[in-house]
Formats: structure tokens, C-alpha cells, sequence
């Protein structure tokens, strides 16, 4: 995970696919499991918690993943 800096030190950055992949083991899903809750294929979720894709509406998705686990679509 790459770090920026910040007049405090070392604070990490945070990618879509870190903050994603959280959020799904804040609830103990499994991927499969979580990617039939969003209603994206396992796959898919693979490239987004990899960040070697993105959703083509973050703000959806976002939210969607606020629907099923809780975490706030704003994080």
C-alpha cells in the first residue's frame, strides 16, 4: 500500500479496492458472498478489491456496499 505525507508523518493511502475489501471483512463475507450482494459477478469484485479495474459508477457502488455492510458510502 503506497503512504503519502502529511504534516503528521506517514499516513497511508487508501485505495477503492483496500477500502472495499474491508468494508466486505468488516461483515465476514466471503467474496463470493459479497459479490452476490452487490450484485456484480466475483470476477468483477476481484479486479475492484485489486484495484486493477473500477466500477464505472464509484458512487453506486459505493453506496451499494453502504447497503450491504453498513460501512459508510462516504469512507
Amino acid at each position: 500500500m503506497p503512504n503519502t505525507s502529511s504534516a503528521s508523518g506517514i499516513t497511508p493511502a487508501w485505495t477503492f479496492g483496500d477500502r472495499l475489501r474491508k468494508a466486505r471483512r468488516s461483515v465476514n463475507m466471503t467474496s463470493i458472498q459479497f459479490a452476490n450482494a452487490l450484485g456484480i459477478t466475483p470476477p468483477a469484485l476481484s479486479q475492484y478489491e485489486t484495484d486493477r479495474t473500477m466500477p464505472r459508477d464509484i458512487i453506486a457502488m459505493a453506496r451499494r456496499v453502504e447497503a450491504v455492510t453498513g460501512v459508510s458510502a462516504l469512507w
